[in-house]
Parts: C-alpha cells; structure tokens; sequence
C-alpha cells in the first residue's frame, strides 16, 4: 500500500506526503472542502449535499461546475504522481468521498491517541499517550474558516484539548514537578488567554510552589487581558489573587518596595543633594558568581559566609553614602538615595571593594535608576512604581558580573550635576518589561569597561526591511558568511554576483539571523539612484536618525555615530557608486572601528582590505534525477513557491518534473529568472516555458510593480550592469559572447584580437559578468547564458559581428585539426579533454558557412571523438549532411569524410552504409598510408558481417603497406584486428601471436584506446584455453582504460567482458547482474550489438532470459532507472570487485609478450 497524505486540520490547513508539502490552494473554498472531505474521510457524501455546504447560492448546474473545478483542482495536487490517479478522491456521478487508506488526518490520530490513553491502566502510559496527542494540536480545527459545520467540531475538540491538559497539570502537580505542571498550564493559557480554568490551575501551583512575585505578575496580566476583551475575573479567581500579596517576601517584593515608597514620599526620608524635591534613585545589587575562583566544590557553610561578607561590603558602601535599605529582611541588595550622585558613589565604591576580593568572593552586579515619587496620593502611584520596580529588575538582569548600568534619567542627572570622575557609555535601547528602556554604562577609573553585549532583546527601531516571500536554501552561504563576519572577523565584505542572483535577499536574510550580534544596529541603506558622494553620506545619516550639526561634516557626523556601538550596514545597490564613494567607505571604516559593511555590488570596490563573497545562482538536481531528488531541489521549491502565488494548486507531477528539471537548467538557477519565469505560470505550463525559453528576454519579463526598474525584467537586469561598463570594457563584453560554454585566455586574445584582452576579463570578472572556474585543462573563463545572450545580441547589432565569427570559426578550425591528430597517440587523455571542454564551441563553429572541401575536413577531425564520447547520431548526421550535398570541391576530403562517416557507421551497427563509406573512401584516398588505413577499417566491418576469410586478406594487405611505411604503431593495431578475425575462426595459437608482437608496440606507444582493444582481445583467446585468472586481469585493464577516457561506447561490451570472468569463476549472480548492466547502458547509450561479439557472450544468455535470476532482474531494473550512469558504472565496478587504484598498466612489458609478467 503506499504511504497515505497527511493532512492538518489543526490550525492552518496543509497536506504532506514524506517530505511533500501543500500549504497553498486555489481558493480557500477549496481548502474547506479539501478539509470538510478529509475530516469525513472514507464517509460518502452526495453531490447535493456539497454544493448545498459550500456553494448555496449557486443553481444546481453552476453549483456541480464550481464542484467539479474544485475537485479538478484538488485532484491535481494530490494525485498523478505521489499518489495514483483516483486513489486519493473518489467519486462517481452522485457521490464523492476521500479515502480512508490514502488519507489520514491530524485530528483522527488526536481522537484515537485519547481512545487509547483512556483504556490504559497505568497513569505513566496515559499520560505518554495524552502528551502525544496535545503535541498535534497546534490551534483550533481549522483557524481561520468559519463555515458553520466547523464550530461545533471546534468545540468538541477544544474541550478535549483542555481536559487533557488539565489532567496532565494535575497529574505532574501530584508527582511533585512543579515545573513540568507549570509549563503546561503557561501551554494552556497561551493557546487560550481567556480560559480562566487554566490560569486559575497555573495560579494555584506558582502559590504552591512559593513563586508569589511570579504569580501576582501573572494574575495582572490575566486581569487586564480580561478587561481589554470586556470581562473581568471571576469570584473566585479575584479572591485568589487578592491573596497572593500577603503570602510572603521575595527578593524583589513588591510589597516591600511600595511599603518604602511610601514612607519616601510622606516626607520620612528628607530629600538632600542636588535631587529635586521627591526625586530619588534607586540602587539594586546581586551577585552572580565566583569570578575567576578555582573550579573546586564550596560547601553551603562557605557560600553563606561569603555572602555575608558580600552584603557587609554592599551594605557599608550603601550607608557611607547616605543610602536607606528598602527590607528589614533583604536590605543589604535593595537601596534607596536621595541623590543619584551618591548612589553612584556607592556602587562605584562597592564595586572596587568587591573587585579586590572577587577572586576569593565573586563578583556583584549593579543598576540604578531614578523617579520622581509624587507628595500626593500614594494610591495614585503604586502602577508607576511597580512598572519602575519591574524595570529595575529587568534592568539588573541584563547586567554582567562587575558592570554598572543606569537608566537614562539617572545619568542625565549624572552627567550634569556629578563631580565624579565617571563617563556614560550609550548602550542603545533595549526591551525591558514591556517597555523600551535606553541603557547606560558607568565606567570609572581602576574598574573594568569591557563588558559583552547586555543579555536583552533590542529596542532599535527596525532596520532591516520585512521580507514578504519565503527564503529557500543557501544554507552553506549563510553560515560561510556569518563566519567571515563574525570569527574572521571582515570589515568589509562585499557580495558580488550577475544581477538577480540574489544578492540583497542573501545579504538581509544572513543579518536577521546576526542581529543580535550588532544589538540591534544592523542598518539596511538602498542605494538605487544615489550617486555622488554627499547623498550617500546622507543616506546613512537618515538610516542612523542622525542629523549633522552646523559647522560638522558628513564624514565626521557618520565616523560619531559609529564611535561607540557595533554597527552592521547593509549597502545595497553599490554599483553605481563604486568610482565616487569607495574613498567614503574607507574613511568610514578607518575610523570606525566597531563598523562593519555589508555591501551588495555587481562590481568590487577595489580597496585593499575588501572581502570578496561570490554569490552563486541556486544549484539545480541533474536532469536525470528522480521525482523525489527533484522535489527535495531549492531550485524546484522555489519555482514551485513562486507559481504558487499566482496559481496556488500548481504541483510538481510526474508529467511536469522533466519540463521542470530543463526549464530550471535554462534559466540557470538565476532567482530572478526563476521567479519571472514561475510568475507566468498562470497561462504556461512549465513545458511551455521551456520552448519559449530561446526567447528568453521575452519569457523573463513582466515583474512585480512595487520591484527596481533593474528587476523587473530579465533584460533590465544584465542592460544595468552593461551600463556600468566604460567603452571599452563594453566592446571585449560583445565580443566574448561569441564562445559557447566557455573559452580560455588564448581563445579570447585570439579572437577578439586585443593585447589588453587579459586586463579586460579580469575587471568584467569583477563586474560578475564573466565567471573563472578551475577545469584539468587549466583556468576558463565564461558567461552565464543570461548574460551572453544579451552580450550577443549586442554584437549582432555591431559592424563587427561578422569579423568576430570568422575568426572564432578559423581557431576553432584549426583547434579541431590539432586534436584530431593526437586522439590516436600518447596525447589521447589531453585531446578528450579539449573536445569536453571545448564542445559546444566547436559545434558552432561546425556551423560556419565555410567552403565544402573545410567544413568535411572540420567535421571529419571531429569523428574520433564522436565515436569515443558515444555521441554517434550527432557525429552521423553532420557527416552525412555534408556528403549528401552535391560535391563542390576537391574529391579527396569527400574520402576522408567518407572515411569518418564509415567508422561511425560501423560503431552505430550500420554495416552496409559503413561498407559503402569505406569503398568510396578507397577510390578517393590513393595515398599508401590512406589505403592501409582504409582497408583495415574495411576488415573490421568485414569481421561484423562474418565475411572473415575476406576480412582477414584486408587486415594481412593493410598491415603489409604499414610495414613498407615503417608505421609500426598502425601495424600493431592492425595486428590486432587481424587476431581477432584468427580467435573467430578458431586459429587461437595465431590469435597469440598476433597479439604477442601486438601489444608491447602499443603499450611503448601510449595510444591507451589501442592497447585496451588489444588486451580485450587477447582476454577472450585467454579464455578459451581456460585461463581465466589471467583473462580477468585483461579485461580490468581494459576496463580501467575505458573508464580514465570515458570511452562510453565501450563500456557495454566491457562489461560483458566481466560478466563472462564472474560466470567462469563461479558467480551466477554477479555474472548476471553484469550481464543486465550492460544491456541497460547499452539502451540508454543506444549503443549497438554486433554479431560476432554476440557470439562471444552466447554463453550469458540463459542468465538475461532464464527464471532464476528473474526477480533480481525485476528489483534492478526498477533501480537503476533512476541512477546516473556514474552511479551505474560505480556499481558494476563494486559488482565486479575492480579496484581502480591499482592499475597494472604502468609496469613495463618486455619486448616479446609474455603475460605472465603483468601483474
């Protein structure tokens, strides 16, 4: 059966298959039903009866057209591909239903974890069961619809919710965990704020518990959240908390604090200093640790004596400066001034005294903070004075052992009246209970003022603008970028990349999370059409809310609002601004210390201290992944995320995963292009998209309004950074758009003719309009094909276009000349390795409407490669294209591309045409070395037909004319040929010794691709006289050859070669799963079979056709489908134990062969 959808009903409504996700559909009316079908799951309902539920005011016919549509739509998202067509919703013309065996839903396993929690006899097992259950419930069912059918369901499952919950609260006050009871009851209360049963449970245990501060904070709250809904609290729950006042002190007891307010503003206390009349500061002190003590147990005995001698110093300090204790009880941490200057001096005192002893005692934190207590009504103040307690606290929390912070008013007064050598540091705002609070630092001569970031959330107004889309992937970039800014640490780090890469929303999502960091001072500037110097400065300035002064500069104004907290800016958009205010950022940074900049540019800056972070398009699943690597793609979620907002059932199906993979590809992972392409997916299907693709400009356009001009096409986009660019810069930009898949540094001099070429990549490489990538061959350079194409279109519209073509046809030309010629020799690894690279220029410069007699030769260099890389239908139909037009030209180079045209014939299976190819070839080569070329190639088609007595006299002539030319290496190739004609017709001792001069020629030679057909060769002749073990090491060095050239046409039949080792040595089952590899490479290669290699594996057949490894096959078969052929080649390797480590090839060969030397 396969895995059912999962849907939620519990707060917002959403559907999931394993790691599948649906949180979006048509029309919420759809979503109703959606939800209405799978709360009723497996329960029919009549036509009727659903347009009657969700469309009333329809007639029956336009009521069973909106319910087919929803149906349709819902069908499209939930069926096709995870699940069967039908498996999911069922209907029939008078009925639908949503299957109970494709569908479950969080509410049933809800309902059916309670059934089972009420049958359990052991309270430990019922509540494991309730505690899973109210781990689904995360909100009411179905929040946000109000449809009538819901809101009696809603309830039940409410009261459900509640009375579980209430158990459990119960039941872990009872085992005496307390905080477990209490982290329930907050779940309660915070899921429903207006249930009184739950804070009325909640205030009861806090009481329990001894946590009477904390309960009378929580009664408060419940009061006035009750009032603001129109109510009040109940009997019951006022007399409860009416009581909690009088149940005891706490360290910070409100009682006691309004207790000595009161006495302070009835006159007890006479104000004195430079206080005005009732305005007095407030110190509270606490200790939080051994600073600095050994890390060694202390008993009970020895803490209260420390602190003792701690309240002692506190209390001396406090009285010395006139202070008054607040609590009998607890005075030594609670004090209260009529000065704020003398309640400084005693926490300044205080601190030294301690900081001399604090090895031994630990250290003590401080704040003070002041208020103006009225002479009145002492009723009317109790709200502001327990507001200002609770600062208080909240205040001393966030302090650090030995620091000092005061609230602003205290040092407002500080700074004007203290005569203390003292200076308040700034520390910025901060939330404080449930306020916004600024913060200052004192810091004093011989104590410390280097304190980490005080432990509260910022207070900052927001700075980074809210993001209304969702983020996908760049996992790696964000933690790779937040550690270059916070452990390297960078002070400049510029993000560099094509337009819409996705720098901005990289560089905001990366400060969210680091905000913290920069307490709250991370400021994002756009810069789009800003310009000169003194409007970028000022562009700060507005960001900071900081105004210049008279007579101050902009430079002096920003390096000020720097000075004193770490700041984080974000300058987005920097490009246009690089010549005239990359001075003003170095300024900045100079003498800023605690700055830091985060800049977006398509360009550096070019400034000595910058960091460069590339910003990479998304990476996209290879076009052969499965459904499932597509769906778990960042660049197929975000397509999908993106379609959504405009078509919000869009799926990704079976049908539509291919089109997507491609499409993803075209647009090259580029989230601009992504997303203006997913915005046209209300009118295109993503097939669709991928053919209008060649007209990409057109498909790439029509972006959101409220976007940058630069953003709203894909055009726009790459036309800003083309304007950025000077003359010329601008020209090479054109010209370089001339290479396809990327060029070299001598291809780019060559062609675009410019000894500066070298200068001008380097800077459009700074300008993120051409990328360099490491390859084997060396450094290459390229443009996305976003970018070249617009470049392109740029030299179409040039007098020079044609100029430009020309000479990249003629390199290219002459690059294929060269490599043909070393394909066959030492050099083969390095020549694949330029056609791999060089492919998609070469195709194009195969399009050049060159003279007939250049074009054969161009293609006809080509063939080898064709022919080793497996791409043979290319490689036939150019050739063959090209001798199909009338001859125009000189008759030779029509035989050599005869000849080219015969070799891929023959790989291809085509026997008759290859036989043709070649006569043709003969009567127009006349040379000696072509002849012999050309009749050993004739053998070879000869030896595929079974013709082997004529094939043999071609191969014996062919090597006599090698021999009269001296070409010993041509020779042994031939050679070879030959002995394979000798194995067919059973002349095994001269197949041996054809293949025993052979193969030490070719092993000296390095011409790998000829000693690997040679070494196949005599591993089948091996086999016949039964020396296996002999054979198989052959065979894995033919294949290791193979795999290091990737000569793919090869690999079937080399596989079959291990396939024959594994049957020989007693390994059915390897044996066939060798065997039915290579016939699945050799269907999606489609790589032909010939007979006479037929022949040699008729022994394999019963395994490929036979019952006994059916199943196996079966379960194969399924798998492989979905693999890579890397994947499929590195399974057969395991499959038939080759370690490609330990090559033999590289031990020497004596001059007369003797395979016992190979080892």
């Amino acid at each position: 059966m396969n895995e059912p959808w999962k849907i939620v009903l519990f707060g917002d409504i959403s559907a999931h298959f394993g790691e599948f996700e649906i949180t979006r559909f048509r029309t919420h009316k759809i979503a109703g039903l959606l939800a209405y079908l799978a709360y009723h799951r497996g329960r029919s309902h009549t036509r009727e009866a659903l347009i009657d539920l969700f469309w009333p005011d329809q007639d029956l016919e336009a009521g069973r057209n909106c319910l087919s549509v929803a149906l349709s739509s819902l069908r499209a998202q939930l069926e096709g591909t995870l699940s069967p067509a039908g498996s999911v919703i069922v209907a029939d013309r008078s009925t639908v239903r949503m299957s109970s065996d494709a569908v479950t839903t969080d509410v049933a396993e809800f309902v059916h974890l309670l059934g089972k929690a009420e049958k359990c006899a052991s309270d430990v097992e019922k509540s494991v069961l309730f505690r899973a259950a109210l781990n689904l419930y995360r909100g009411p069912l179905l929040g946000g619809f109000y449809d009538d059918w819901i809101q009696p369901h809603q309830r039940h499952l409410e009261e459900k919710y509640f009375h579980t919950l209430d158990w459990l609260i119960q039941d872990r006050a009872r085992r005496g965990d307390i905080e477990a009871a209490m982290e329930l009851a907050y779940l309660g209360s915070t899921m429903d704020p207006l249930r009184e049963d739950i804070h009325f449970g909640l205030l009861k245990i806090l009481k329990q518990a001894g946590r009477l501060p904390e309960a009378l904070a929580h009664y408060r709250r419940v009061a006035e959240i009750l009032q603001r809904a129109g109510s009040s609290p109940s009997p019951s729950l006022e007399r409860l908390g009416d009581s909690l006042p009088s149940q005891g002190a706490s360290p910070v007891s409100a009682d006691a604090f309004e207790r000595q307010s009161e006495t302070i503003a009835a006159g007890s206390v006479s104000p004195a200093g430079s206080a005005a009349h009732g305005t007095y500061t407030f110190l509270w002190a606490e200790a939080v640790g051994d600073v600095g003590a050994p890390a060694r147990p202390v008993d009970e005995e020895e803490e209260r004596e420390r602190r003792a001698r701690r309240l002692e110093t506190i209390e001396r300090c406090a009285r010395a400066n006139g202070g008054s204790a607040l609590s009998p009880e607890r005075s030594s941490l609670r004090w209260s001034f009529d000065g704020a200057a003398d309640a400084l001096a005693a926490a300044l005192e205080a601190q030294r005294v301690l900081r001399q002893d604090a090895e031994e005692m630990g250290g003590v934190r401080m704040a003070l903070d002041t208020i103006d207590l009225p002479s009145g009504d002492v009723d009317d103040a109790a709200p502001r004075r327990r507001a200002f307690q609770e600062r208080l606290d909240a205040v001393l929390a966030s302090a650090h052992s030995g620091q000092i912070l005061c609230g602003e008013s205290t040092a407002l007064l500080l700074r004007q009246d203290c005569v203390l050598e003292v200076g308040f540091r700034d520390l910025g705002r901060y939330q404080l209970a449930g306020d916004i609070v600024r913060i200052f630092q004192a810091a004093a001569p011989g104590l410390p003022a280097a304190f980490p970031p005080i432990a509260a959330p910022s207070g900052e107004p927001a700075s980074l603008p809210l993001s209304f889309n969702r983020f996908f992937g760049r996992v790696l970039e964000i933690e790779e970028l937040s550690r270059i800014l916070l452990d390297a640490p960078a002070r400049l780090v510029t993000l560099s990349g094509v337009g819409g890469v996705g720098k901005t929303r990289l560089a905001l999502e990366t400060a969210r999370r680091l905000e913290d960091r920069w307490r709250g001072r991370a400021f994002f500037i756009p810069l789009t059409g800003v310009d000169t110097e003194e409007a970028f400065l000022r562009g700060i300035l507005t960001a900071l809310r900081v105004s210049a002064p008279l007579g101050t500069s902009l430079s002096d104004t920003a390096a000020a609002a720097f000075a004193e907290e770490p700041t984080l800016l974000i300058l987005d958009n920097f490009d246009q601004l690089v010549d005239s205010a990359a001075g003003a950022v170095r300024e900045m940074i100079e003498r800023s210390p605690r700055l830091t900049c985060l800049i977006t540019s398509r360009c550096l800056l070019g400034l000595s201290f910058e960091q460069e972070f590339v910003v990479s398009p998304l990476s996209a699943p290879p076009a052969s992944a499965s459904f499932q690597e597509a769906a778990r793609s960042e660049t197929i979620q975000f397509f999908v995320d993106r379609a959504r907002i405009v078509r919000p059932d869009f799926q990704m199906t079976a049908a539509n995963t291919g089109a997507l993979l491609s499409l993803c590809h075209g647009l090259e992972g580029i989230p601009l292009a992504i997303e203006l392409a997913a915005a046209r997916s209300s009118v295109l299907t993503p097939k669709q998209m991928l053919e209008q693709l060649s007209d990409r400009f057109a498909l790439l356009s029509g972006g959101k309004r409220d976007a940058p001009d630069r953003h709203k096409t894909m055009r726009a986009a790459i036309a800003w950074s083309h304007h950025l660019l000077p003359e010329d810069l601008a020209r090479s930009f054109r010209r370089l758009s001339v290479f396809h898949g990327g060029f070299t540094l001598d291809a780019a001099g060559r062609i675009c003719d410019d000894p500066e070429i070298f200068e001008h990549i380097w800077r459009l490489r700074q300008f993120s309009l051409v990328l360099a990538e490491e390859a084997p061959s060396g450094l290459r350079y390229r443009m996305l094909e976003t970018v070249r194409e617009y470049a392109a279109e740029l030299l179409a519209a040039s007098d020079e276009a044609e100029t430009i073509r020309t000479r990249h046809w003629r390199f290219y030309y002459d690059l294929a000349h060269a490599i043909g010629q070393k394909v066959e020799s030492s050099e083969t690894e390095a020549a694949l390795q330029c056609f791999d690279e060089e492919c998609a220029n070469l195709r194009l410069a195969l399009q050049y409407p060159a003279s007939q007699d250049r074009r054969l030769y161009f293609a006809s260099s080509l063939h080898r490669f064709w022919l080793i890389r497996g791409f043979l239908e290319e490689g036939r139909r150019r050739l063959h294209e090209l001798l199909d037009e009338p001859l125009a030209g000189d008759p030779h180079w029509r035989g050599v591309a005869q000849n080219a045209a015969g070799a891929l014939d023959w790989a291809d299976g085509d026997l008759m045409s290859a036989e043709a190819m070649f006569r043709g070839a003969l009567a127009a080569m006349p040379e000696e070395s072509e002849q012999a070329c050309l009749l050993n190639n004739l053998g070879l088609v000869l030896t595929e037909q079974e013709r082997l007595e004529e094939a043999k006299h071609y191969f014996l002539e062919s090597i006599e004319r090698y021999s009269r030319l001296g070409d010993t290496v041509e020779r042994a190739m031939a050679l070879s040929n030959l002995a394979r004609v000798e194995e067919c017709s059973g002349d095994y001792e001269g197949a041996r010794a054809r293949l025993s001069e052979a193969i030490p020629v070719l092993w000296r030679s390095g011409n790998r691709l000829a000693l690997a057909n040679a070494l196949r060769n005599y591993g089948h002749v091996l086999i016949v006289s039964e020396e296996f073990e002999e054979a198989r090491k052959l065979f894995q060095e033919n294949w290791r050859i193979r795999r290091e050239l990737n000569d793919r046409s090869n690999f079937p039949d080399s596989l079959r070669d291990m396939a024959l080792m594994a049957h020989h040595s007693g390994s059915p089952e390897s044996a066939a799963r060798l065997a039915a590899l290579s016939d699945h490479l050799q269907n999606i290669g489609r790589f032909p079979s010939n007979s006479t290699e037929d022949a040699r594996f008729q022994i394999l057949t019963p395994l490929l056709t036979g019952d006994t490894h059916e199943e196996r096959r079966l379960v194969d078969s399924a798998a492989w489908t979905t693999m890579t052929e890397p994947e499929l080649l590195t399974l057969a390797e395991n499959v038939a134990s080759i370690d490609r480590d330990m090559p033999i090839q590289h031990l020497r060969i004596p001059q007369t062969f003797d395979y016992a030397r190979i080892r």
